[in-house]
């Protein structure tokens, strides 16, 4: 990662297989959000956590299992994690380990989920 104008910006190999392309949308200027939008990408970053927890969970429990997900999703956490951080809206997953969350419901979310998956087992090999 590099710095560009006090914005983090994710090197050319990593956004490729982010999948961006057209205008690079993180050299930018960032201009201003509202205060309803850094609450959005709040509650949005922690709904990425919520599922990348999840599926770091299965991948462990289960075999075979397409750690492509995890990746992908992990790539998406980075993204959200950089535009909380540009617009300073703070991240309420900082620093917390798998399956940690601040946020009671968050937490009650990832537990039901997580049940659910168990119970249902690994999903049948096609």
């Amino acid at each position: 990662m590099s710095q560009r104008e006090n914005t983090p910006v994710l090197d050319q190999p990593w956004r490729d297989r982010a999948g961006f392309c057209g205008v690079e949308v993180l050299d930018q200027p960032s201009g201003p959000i509202a205060l309803t939008q850094r609450a959005h990408l709040r509650a949005l970053a922690v709904r990425i956590k919520i599922v990348h927890d999840l599926l770091a969970a299965f991948a462990d429990e289960h075999t075979p299992f397409p750690v492509e997900l995890l990746a992908a999703q992990t790539r998406e956490l980075v993204a959200v994690r950089l535009l909380l951080e540009r617009y300073a809206a703070g991240d309420p997953g900082t620093h917390l380990a798998p399956g940690v969350f601040a946020d009671p419901a968050a937490r009650r979310d990832y537990e039901r989920l997580l049940s659910l998956g168990r119970r249902a087992g690994p999903p049948p090999c096609t």
